[in-house]
């Protein structure tokens, strides 16, 4: 992406918190909120890196970091919208980082077997990269499900 690492983490994010936004509507307020803050949460770590290249600072890059802090930020954010209707939101803070990170590992899978050779070249290849990266995404939404799950099961109303 260039110099613009921030529309990875805007693109993650918004995808993301319009459908958790989406789920959410009759839980929390104003949906709207969950999907500023998941988009926002997902940029900042990007925008940190685009800054320091801009500026010269020699500091490594890693996608994987940035999503995970990314995870966090929103989590946060999150947590504090989720406060009016659970309790414990302190769950939410530590799934979103776990889902996130989960979702950056298996990109980081599908990048090492791709440049190890170990997947197979062509449209075989480009199929199998976008399955393993799509585990991410399915470890995300099962490791926020089932901490949504449970913070319902302790409801403050």
């Amino acid at each position: 992406m260039g110099g613009a690492q921030v529309l990875v983490g805007a693109g993650a994010g918004m995808g993301v918190g319009l459908l958790q936004a989406r789920q959410l509507r009759g839980t929390i307020d104003r949906p709207i909120h969950w999907f500023w803050s998941c988009a926002a949460g997902l940029s900042l770590p990007f925008a940190a890196t685009d800054i320091t290249r801009a500026a010269r600072w020699d500091l490594p890059y890693t996608l994987y970091v940035s999503v995970a802090c990314g995870g966090f930020l929103a989590g946060v954010w999150q947590a504090m919208l989720l406060r009016r209707r659970f309790q414990a939101t302190w769950w939410w803070i530590a799934a979103s980082t776990l889902g996130w990170s989960l979702a950056s590992a298996t990109a980081a899978a599908a990048d090492a077997l791709q440049r190890g050779g170990s997947l197979p070249r062509g449209i075989w290849g480009a199929l199998a990269y976008l399955a393993i990266i799509a585990t991410g995404g399915l470890g995300l939404g099962v490791v926020t499900a089932v901490a949504l799950g449970l913070m319902s099961r302790r409801r403050d109303l």
